[in-house]
């Protein structure tokens, strides 16, 4: 009975159950395709759902999971199906015999499809519940998230593998780049960034802004959201270990931190300098870039003029190429002095603009009116004014306001500054010349390390970019009430009752305007006048109401008799009257308080005997006079403070040492001089040279003896201020000659003032037995250039030999 059982059971398994299966299917007809309904509605909101935390990932730029983009795309195919299995299939006729049975076949398998859906949406339904559906994206490439920039530039190009050489050394992990600011030292990064990563040099490369005021937390964040690191919330020590951890994850890592404008700790940051993670920086200062202790440092320079004008078309578009704008837009682009952010703004302020409009900004940037031409004042200027606030020395800020005292491209002497500067006491803790001079050096390579100077090619000279020059006129013109016109088109004096608070005053005129009274400016410290029109005079009580004058510069005046109103100038430190024609002098007699006199390039038949009353006098410049025939005795013996003598070929009458009552000074004066480090002088006749005349105090020394000049040209064309057909180098930008576009070129006497002794120089035109018997032992082992023309010379003293000769 029970194998019976067990059979039966087993047939009612495999037959019965089945059929009663199907059957049910039959009759579960309406159910099963209701389930499937709500299971498809549960599911289709499900993934309304999903849809929308992936639309919100994906606005934050974040990456999908796999398995959830896998899920909605399976999804969206059942959905398909079951929506088509709906519309073709459920709605199909399920009546037979004319409508008077149903029709058991189609819903049986209706039904059974229904169910079998139905699991699989409840399935699908089930999979989709997800921790996370999307991750934050990895980021992509540096360089690809830069604009596009400009069109390559030759210059650019070229210093940009530079930089990328020095990266791929092994033994330079620091490369360091500098320049003034709006030279392009950003855009510069970002082009070696892409050139890199299309080289696949490293394997990250990542980049923060440093600026003025650094902000290591700041910093720190900005890289490891490039790393996409979670620095979460440790500490300041945590925070670096797990930077410098990711840092060195990798093989290869570059590092680039722009805008430096102080020394930055790298380890507090936690960035590992090191040969798997290199450091490119950049700065305005070339001292920043060796305080990071780069090895690499290289500077961004103005562009080249088809550079500036390439740049300026593109900027600007077409228009510029027009007979109506072409010049007027290349004088323009002058003014811009090849700086890339001046340049373009510029060119975007000025493209498709009306002639007027261009006339009007070339006249602003020629007088440096800066503050009516708004783009360039909020790009351009206010970048370098930053450069000149973050100066930590009010010294060199004083020293850089200085430099815009002269004319654009100009050539401006190192013996200015130091004569200015001392005499309105902007440099602290300096006694003497020499210290003074060391001071405005030092002040002077750290401008020009900031990229706020520039160097000259003539020696003792710096220059000065137009852009910073027009910022630091503004700057003066509000903080110290500088005065600053070099425009040879001024028609009169400044206004007095705008002036009375100028401290400072330097104006370039073509011809003296007339003025009949006297300036009345009680607050003007300094006063600096150039005529291009030699012939005039000035008034004769001039100066009058300016008693607190302490520099006087006049350029290319004609002085028949010196203005009596001098006498009124009692605080008077430094008096330059250079390239004049001066006659009568005897009123300077009156300036008690004088430290510097310069007569360099004028014509002048003798010295004032008055100077010999200057007691305080320092410095004596006579380089360059014309026609100087006569200093009287006693005159030099009687500035007992002097340290810098300069006479040079101007003078060569001396009278030798007790030749009887003669009308000139002999040399012997010279030995009373105690105080004297600085001289050059030429003495024709060496047999008058006077025993001891130079003693072991003398630091810096250029001395002729003989009769033929071999130092540095005296022609006129150096002694002139004006030249009548300058070169197309020397023309000074901004300066018109009266009533015709003819450029000028206006040079204060640079050319005289650069050529100090800045080697020690000693040229002999001498007999053997003078050469022995002449005390210059002091001379030679201060000497470093030699020149030597000696006759009938057969032994030089072996005590001569190595030391004294070895220069």
């Amino acid at each position: 009975m029970e194998i019976v059982i067990s059979v039966a059971a087993k047939i009612a398994e495999y037959t019965v159950a089945p059929v009663l299966q199907k059957v049910k299917y039959v009759f579960s007809y309406q159910s099963n395709i209701h389930e499937l309904k709500v299971e498809h509605k549960r599911l289709v909101e499900k993934r309304e759902g999903v849809q929308l935390q992936v639309d919100e990932a994906e606005r934050n730029l974040h990456k999908v999971a796999p398995a959830v983009a896998s899920w909605l795309e399976r999804v969206d195919m059942i959905n398909k199906d079951v929506t088509g299995f709906f519309e073709d299939e459920v709605t199909v006729d399920l009546k037979c015999c004319k409508g008077w049975c149903p029709d058991l076949k189609t819903c049986y398998l209706l039904s059974q499809r229904a169910k079998e859906k139905s699991a699989a949406v409840t399935k699908l339904e089930r999979d989709g519940n997800f921790d996370e559906v999307a991750y934050p994206a990895p980021p992509q490439k540096l360089g690809r998230t830069f604009a596009y920039g400009s069109k390559d530039l030759e210059s650019r190009t070229r210093i940009m593998n530079e930089i990328v050489d020095a990266i791929r050394e092994e033994e330079i992990t620091i490369v360091g780049v500098y320049g003034m600011g709006g030279v392009g030292k950003t855009t510069m990064m970002k082009e070696v960034i892409k050139t890199v990563e299309k080289r696949n040099l490293f394997d990250e490369v990542v980049m923060a802004v440093v600026s003025q005021n650094p902000n290591i937390t700041k910093i720190q964040d900005e890289m490891a959201d490039r790393l996409c690191l979670n620095l979460d919330n440790r500490g300041e020590f945590g925070r670096a270990g797990r930077l410098r951890a990711r840092l060195l994850e990798r093989k290869s890592t570059l590092v680039v931190l722009d805008d430096l404008w102080g020394e930055l700790d790298l380890e507090a940051i936690g960035i590992p300098a090191g040969i798997y993670c290199k450091i490119l920086l950049t700065s305005r200062s070339k001292d920043v870039c060796k305080k990071m202790r780069s090895r690499g440092i290289f500077q961004i320079s103005v562009l080249l003029d088809t550079e500036s004008w390439d740049l300026f078309r593109e900027m600007a578009g077409d228009a510029v190429d027009s007979l109506d704008l072409h010049d007027i837009a290349r004088e323009v682009l002058g003014e811009c002095g090849g700086l890339p952010l001046a340049i373009a703004t510029i060119g975007k302020a000025l493209g498709h603009k009306e002639k007027h409009i261009w006339e009007d900004v070339l006249e602003q940037l020629r007088k440096s009116t800066i503050s009516s031409f708004t783009e360039m004042q909020e790009s351009v200027f206010s970048r370098v004014e930053l450069s000149y606030k973050y100066l930590s020395s009010e010294e060199a800020k004083s020293c850089l306001l200085l430099c815009c005292l002269f004319p654009e491209d100009f050539d401006i002497p190192i013996t200015y500054l130091v004569s200015y500067g001392r005499s309105l006491r902007f440099y602290k803790g300096v006694d003497t010349l020499i210290k003074t001079r060391n001071r405005v050096l030092a002040l002077v390579d750290k401008l020009i390390s900031s990229c706020l100077l520039l160097e000259s090619n003539r020696n003792d000279c710096v220059k000065m970019h137009d852009i910073v020059r027009a910022t630091a006129i503004s700057v003066a013109s509000r903080e110290k009430a500088f005065l600053v016109s070099c425009d040879s088109d001024m028609g009169q004096w400044p206004e007095e009752d705008t002036g009375q608070d100028w401290q400072a005053i330097s104006l370039l005129f073509d011809q003296l305007p007339n003025h009949t009274c006297e300036w009345n400016y009680p607050k003007l410290k300094l006063l600096q006048m150039a005529c291009i029109n030699t012939s005039q005079t000035l008034p004769d009580n001039l100066f009058r109401g300016t008693k607190e004058l302490k520099v006087l510069t006049l350029l290319g005046l004609s002085i028949q008799q010196a203005p009596s109103s001098l006498q009124f100038l009692l605080n008077l430190q430094t008096l330059r009257l250079e390239f004049c024609q001066l006659r009568d002098m005897s009123v300077i007699g009156t300036l008690k308080t004088l430290e510097n006199l310069s007569l360099v390039g004028s014509e002048l038949e003798e010295l004032p005997e008055e100077i010999k009353l200057l007691k305080k006098l320092r410095s004596l410049d006579l380089r360059g006079c014309k026609g100087l025939r006569r200093i009287p005795p006693c005159v030099l013996s009687n500035l007992s403070l002097l340290e810098e003598l300069y006479i040079g070929y101007s003078f060569d009458s001396w009278r030798e040492y007790g030749s009887g009552r003669e009308s000139n000074a002999n040399l012997s004066e010279l030995t009373a001089l105690h105080s004297l480090r600085d001289l050059v002088i030429w003495i024709r006749e060496p047999e008058i040279l006077p025993k001891g005349l130079l003693s072991n105090k003398l630091m810096r020394f250029a001395i002729q003896l003989g009769h033929s000049p071999t130092w540095y040209s005296c022609t006129s064309q150096n002694n002139n201020i004006l030249l009548g057909s300058p070169s197309e180098s020397s023309k000074t930008k901004g300066l018109r000659r009266k009533g015709t576009e003819q450029p000028l070129t206006v040079r204060f006497p640079s050319s005289w003032h650069a050529w100090r002794p800045k080697s020690n120089v000693l040229t002999m035109e001498i007999d053997g037995e003078d050469l022995l018997t002449k005390n210059i032992n002091v001379l030679l082992e201060k000497c470093e250039i030699l020149d030597l023309d000696v006759r009938g010379l057969t032994n030089i003293p072996m005590n001569w030999t190595k030391q004294d000769l070895s220069a």
